[in-house]
C-alpha cells in the first residue's frame, strides 16, 4: 500500500464524527534521561497486573466455581496438592453453567505432571456439545484426541463423568454410561489433579477418588475452601495486586467477539466486560489489550484476505490461518472503523477516566508475527496483490526488476511471491546472494516487515486522535532475538519484525514490550528481553517487561523455565525486577491460569519491587553499560530460511552467553549509530552484521572505528553487499584480511593462545561451536593479526552433497591493532562467556562479578541472580553507600568492593547511593 493510501485511509477513518474527550491522560515524557510513563501529569512506576471480572476460582454454597469470561487471556484452574497413585476411579459432577467463548470447557487433568496428564472434559468441539477423552503430551497444548463423542450436556444442568484407571485402560462413563475404553501404550505416573476452566463459567459439586478395593483415597464435597488441598483457592475474589499497591490493570477488548457481522457491534457486552473489571479491581485505572484479529465470520466472507501458508513436507501442504494478510486493505479499513466505535463508546461512558493506554494485538501471539513453525508465508492473493504494488513503488518499470532480479522477463504484474524451496535453499550455503535470487528474497521479506509496520501505524493513529494524545499506545514488535532449538527450518526471517527503524519512526506508538526469552527463564537462567530495549529508549519509547514467569504454582505443564518452589519464584521475580527497573523498563505481569501469583511471599516481593520502582522515579536511572550491542535488523532478509546460523549467534550467544560476563550491556539496532545522542561504549559487539549496505558501512568507520573502541565482529562482518557477496568489502570493514572458503560443515573453535589479554584468563582448552552445518566457513588470512583460536569443521550436511572441510584447521579467532582502534574477529558462533568476558575486561569494560551469575545494573541499583552457591566478590564502578533493596541493610559506605555469601538461584539487589 502506498504512503499516500494509508495517509488517505487514515484521514478519512478519524474524519468520521467528533473526538471525544479521554478525562485520564497518560504520555511517554522524558524524566531524569530516561523515558517515564506520566499519568495526569505525574510520573508513574508503570507497573501493571492481568486481571478479570470472573472471581479467581472459589467455594460457595457447596460448589467449586472458575469462572472465566470474554477478554481474559485464557482460562483457570486449580491444582491438587495431593498426588494420585494409579489404578483409581475418579468420580467427579460438572456443570458448565455458561459459555462465554469458542472452545468452551470445564475439565479434570489427571496425573498432570511435566510429562502431561489425561484430560477428562465436557467441552465444546466445532460448535457442538462433546465430551472428551484425551492425553496431553509434556509441550504446550499437545493432545493425543482419544475420545471425542456427542454428548448433549446443557449449560446449567450438572453431568456425572467416571474415569477408571486400571493399568493402561482407562474407561470413559458418562451420567452412568460407558462412553468409550481405551489402552495407553505408555501410562503416565502417579501426579496431582487439576481443574481448569477456558471460555467458560463452570462449576463442580462433588469430587471422589475411590482405589481398586473400594476405599476413598480423596474426596471433596466443596462445603468449604481447602486452601491446603488446592493450593490457591479462596472464598471470592481477592484483587490481590491492587492490595499490595498496584494501579493499572490490564484488561483485554476483542473485536473477534464484539463485532457480530457487517455493521454489527455488541457494544453492550463491552459496557458489562468494564463495569466488571472495574467492580472487581476499585480505583484501578484500565490499561487495554485491544485484539483486532477479525471473527469467524469476516474470514469466511474474505477468502482471498486470509493469511496462507505453504510446507515443503508432511501431511498438509498449504492452508490458511484465522486472521488477515497484514497488507490486506479490507482488513485495515474495516477494522480501523470497528476500533473506532470500541473506542469512541469506552471513552464516552462511565468509566472514561480509567483508560490510561492501549496495547495493538494482532495475529499468532498476538504479538504481529506468524506462527514459529516450519511454515511458510503468506501466499493469499491479496498479499501478492501488494507485494507487486510495493515492487511497482520501488523499481517503478519491468526492465528495472528484471534487472534487480537477475531474471529476465519478469515483470511487475507477474512477480510471484517467492515459493517455499527458494526461501530454503541459499544461494551459497547459507547466505542469499543479492546478484542472485536473493534480491528477490529480500525484496519480498522486506515487504513482509514493512506490511505489518504501516498496519500498527494505522490503528495507533486512529487511537491517538481518538483520545485526543491523553493515552499511550503500545505493540508488540522488534523482536529480534527470538528463535528455539530442534528446528533446523523455521520461519524467523519472514515474520514481519524486522523494521524497527520504521517501528521506531512511528509517531503514534509510545513503546512496546515482550516477555522475556522463553529458552533462559528457570532459576539460575537470565532475564533478557527479546528486542533492542535501548533502541526503544534512544527514541524516547518504553519498554515494558513482560512477566509471566511460570512460578511453582502454575500447572507441571506449564513447562518454559517452571520454577519448582518458592525459593526459585520469588527468586525470578527478583532477577526480572532488576533487569527491568534497571532498564528504566516497567513490568506487566501476566497470569495465564489466574493463580500464579497468590501466594503471600510472592505478594510480598511484589510490594517491594513496587516501592522499589517508586523510589527509582526519583533518581538518576540512566544506564552506564560499557557494552553496546550492535544487530543489523536487515540481515535476515539475506539468510536462507533455518536455524543453523542465527540459532547461535542470535539466541545462544545473545541469551546463554553475553548475560553471563558479569555486567550489563545495551542492544541497539544499526541505524541508530546516525544519531548525535547515541552513547559512546567501549565494546561495540557487531553481532549479526554480515549484511552491510555503504550508508551503514560509513557510520560504523565514524562512529565505531575509533576513540579507543575495541569492535568483536562475528562470522562473516559485511560480506554481504547492496552488489553481492565480497570477501573485499568483508576485510575492509573488519580491518583483518578475511576470506569466505567454498566448504561448509559443523565448526569447532578452540583457544590456541593464551597469553593474550583477551585469552589469557579462559579455561585451557575453551572451545565452542555450532550445533548444526554453517557455511560458508569463513578464515583469516592477514598476516598482521595474532591468531587466538583455530577452527576445525567437522561433516555435515547440504542437500546438494558437497564435501566438507575435514582434517583441516583454520585461524578463526584474531586480534588486530588498529589505528585507533582494537578489531577481534570470531569466525565461529556462538563466542562463550569467559572469552567474551575477557574481551570485555581488555577493552576497559567494569566487570561487576566474574562468577558467571546474571548481573543487572544502572547508576543506582546493582542485581545479581546466581547459577551456584557460594562467596562473591562484588566490585562497583565507583565509590558508594550500598544497601540491600528488600532488606534495608546497610553493607558500607563509601566502599567499592564488598563480599557476600549467596545461595544457589538467589537474587540480591542493592542500592549504590
Amino acid at each position: 500500500m502506498t504512503t499516500h493510501t494509508i495517509a488517505g485511509l487514515i484521514a478519512a477513518l478519524i474524519a468520521l464524527s467528533a473526538v471525544p474527550a479521554c478525562a485520564a491522560t497518560a504520555q511517554i515524557k522524558p524524566l531524569n534521561g530516561t523515558p517515564a510513563l506520566f499519568i495526569n501529569g505525574e510520573p508513574a512506576n508503570g507497573l501493571m497486573f492481568s486481571s478479570s471480572p470472573a472471581p479467581r476460582p472459589n467455594v460457595t454454597e457447596g460448589q467449586l466455581h472458575l469462572a472465566n469470561l470474554p477478554g481474559y487471556y485464557a482460562g483457570r484452574s486449580v491444582t491438587s496438592a495431593h498426588s494420585f497413585p494409579p489404578d483409581v476411579m475418579l468420580d467427579a459432577t460438572l456443570t458448565v453453567d455458561k459459555c462465554t467463548g469458542s472452545g468452551a470447557n470445564v475439565s479434570l487433568w489427571l496425573y498432570e505432571t511435566d510429562k502431561g496428564g489425561y484430560f477428562l472434559s465436557l467441552n465444546q468441539v466445532e460448535g457442538k456439545n462433546v465430551v472428551s477423552l484425551w492425553k496431553a503430551g509434556p509441550g504446550a497444548w499437545t493432545f493425543e484426541k482419544w475420545i471425542t463423542h456427542p454428548l448433549d450436556w446443557q449449560q446449567g444442568q450438572p453431568v456425572n463423568l467416571t474415569l477408571q484407571v486400571k493399568g493402561p485402560v482407562l474407561t470413559l462413563s458418562a451420567d452412568g454410561q460407558q462412553i468409550g475404553q481405551v489402552t495407553d501404550p505408555d501410562p503416565l505416573p502417579p501426579g496431582p489433579l487439576k481443574i481448569s476452566v477456558y471460555h467458560s463459567n463452570s462449576s463442580v459439586d462433588a469430587l471422589k477418588v475411590t482405589l481398586p478395593d473400594g476405599s476413598t483415597e480423596f474426596e471433596d464435597d466443596f462445603s468449604t475452601a481447602h486452601s491446603d488441598v488446592w493450593p490457591g483457592l479462596v472464598s471470592g475474589n481477592v484483587p490481590e495486586f491492587a492490595d499490595v499497591g498496584f494501579r493499572i490493570a490490564m484488561v483485554d477488548f476483542r473485536l473477534d467477539s464484539l463485532w457480530k457481522g457487517p455493521d454489527e457491534l455488541d457494544l453492550a457486552a463491552l459496557d458489562s466486560q468494564v463495569a466488571g473489571f472495574v467492580a472487581s479491581n476499585p480505583g484501578c485505572l484500565l490499561s487495554v489489550r485491544i485484539r483486532l484479529n477479525p471473527p469467524p465470520w469476516w474470514v469466511t466472507a474474505h477468502p482471498d484476505d486470509i493469511a496462507t501458508w505453504h510446507r515443503l513436507d508432511g501431511d498438509q501442504l498449504e492452508g490458511k490461518n484465522n486472521y488477515a494478510s497484514f497488507s490486506s486493505p479490507a482488513w485495515r479499513e474495516e477494522t480501523g472503523k470497528v476500533l473506532q466505535q470500541v473506542l469512541r463508546r469506552a471513552l464516552d461512558g462511565p468509566h472514561a477516566d480509567r483508560f490510561i493506554g492501549f496495547n495493538l494485538l494482532y495475529a499468532f501471539g498476538p504479538e504481529w508475527e506468524h506462527p514459529c513453525t516450519d511454515a511458510f508465508w503468506d501466499f493469499s492473493p491479496v498479499n501478492e496483490e501488494q507485494f507487486r504494488l510495493f515492487l511497482r513503488t520501488q523499481y517503478g518499470t519491468d526492465d528495472a526488476l528484471a534487472g534487480a532480479w537477475s531474471q529476465p522477463g519478469v515483470t511487475i504484474d507477474t512477480a510471484a511471491i517467492p515459493p517455499a524451496e527458494d526461501r530454503v535453499q541459499g544461494d551459497f550455503y547459507e547466505l542469499m546472494d543479492p546478484a542472485r535470487k536473493g534480491r528477490r528474497i529480500a525484496d519480498y521479506y522486506r515487504f513482509t516487515d514493512e506490511s505489518v509496520v504501516e498496519a500498527i501505524g494505522i490503528f495507533a493513529d486512529i487511537i491517538k486522535a481518538e483520545t485526543q494524545g491523553n493515552a499511550y499506545v503500545l505493540a508488540h514488535y522488534g523482536y529480534h532475538f527470538e528463535g528455539y532449538d530442534g528446528m533446523d527450518r523455521i520461519n524467523y526471517n519472514e515474520r514481519g519484525h524486522h523494521a524497527i527503524d520504521r517501528f521506531l519512526a512511528l509517531p503514534g506508538i509510545d513503546g512496546s514490550g515482550s516477555a522475556y526469552q522463553y529458552r533462559v527463564r528457570q532459576a539460575g537462567g537470565s532475564t533478557v528481553p527479546i528486542t533492542t530495549v535501548a533502541s526503544l529508549r534512544l527514541h524516547g519509547k518504553m519498554y515494558w517487561l513482560e512477566d509471566d514467569t511460570r512460578t511453582h504454582l502454575s500447572s507441571p505443564t506449564q513447562n518454559y523455565g517452571r520454577a519448582s518452589n518458592l525459593w526459585e519464584s520469588v527468586n525470578i521475580l527478583k532477577r526480572n525486577a532488576a533487569e527491568a527497573l534497571t532498564q528504566a523498563s516497567p513490568i506487566w505481569y501476566l497470569d495465564f491460569e489466574g493463580h500464579w501469583f497468590s501466594h503471600p511471599e510472592i505478594m510480598r516481593t511484589l510490594a517491594k519491587v513496587r516501592e522499589m520502582a517508586d523510589r527509582a522515579l526519583t533518581l538518576d536511572r540512566s544506564r552506564n553499560a560499557e557494552i553496546a550491542v550492535i544487530v543489523n535488523q536487515r540481515t535476515v532478509r539475506h539468510l536462507r530460511s533455518s536455524t543453523a546460523l542465527w540459532l547461535p549467534v542470535l539466541c545462544h550467544e545473545y541469551f546463554e552467553e553475553l548475560p553471563r560476563i558479569g555486567a550489563p550491556f545495551d542492544s541497539y539496532i544499526i541505524d541508530d549509530l546516525a544519531r548525535d545522542d547515541m552513547p559512546e561504549y567501549k565494546l561495540y559487539v557487531m553481532l549479526d552484521t554480515f549484511a552491510l549496505g555503504e550508508r551503514e558501512r560509513q557510520l560504523i568507520r565514524e562512529k565505531v572505528l575509533r576513540n579507543d573502541h575495541t569492535v568483536l565482529w562475528h562470522y562473516a562482518p559485511g560480506y554481504i553487499t547492496e552488489d553481492g557477496l565480497s570477501d573485499e568489502a568483508m576485510s575492509e570493514i573488519a580491518g583483518i584480511k578475511l576470506t569466505a572458503l567454498d566448504v561448509g560443515g559443523v565448526p569447532r573453535n578452540t583457544l590456541c593462545d593464551l597469553t593474550h589479554p583477551m585469552t589469557r584468563d579462559c579455561p585451557p582448552g575453551l572451545s565452542w561451536g555450532t550445533k548444526l552445518p554453517i557455511g560458508p566457513l569463513i578464515t583469516c588470512t592477514d598476516p598482521d593479526v595474532q591468531v587466538l583460536g583455530t577452527q576445525h569443521a567437522v561433516p555435515g550436511s547440504r542437500p546438494d552433497g558437497r564435501i566438507k572441510m575435514g582434517d583441516v584447521f583454520e585461524p578463526s579467532l584474531a586480534v588486530k591493532q588498529m589505528d585507533g582502534w582494537t578489531s577481534v574477529w570470531c569466525g565461529v558462533p556462538p563466542a562463550p562467556s569467559a572469552l567474551l568476558r575477557n574481551i570485555a575486561r581488555a577493552a576497559g569494560v567494569h566487570i561487576y562479578d566474574d562468577a558467571e551469575d546474571f548481573v543487572s545494573a544502572n547508576n543506582v541499583m546493582l542485581g545479581v541472580h546466581t547459577r551456584y552457591a557460594g562467596p562473591r566478590t562484588i566490585h562497583l564502578p565507583r565509590k558508594c553507600t550500598v544497601t540491600d533493596a528488600f532488606t534495608g541493610e546497610r553493607l558500607g559506605e563509601g566502599i567499592q568492593t564488598f563480599e557476600v555469601q549467596l545461595r544457589q538461584y538467589e537474587t540480591r539487589i542493592w542500592w549504590m547511593d
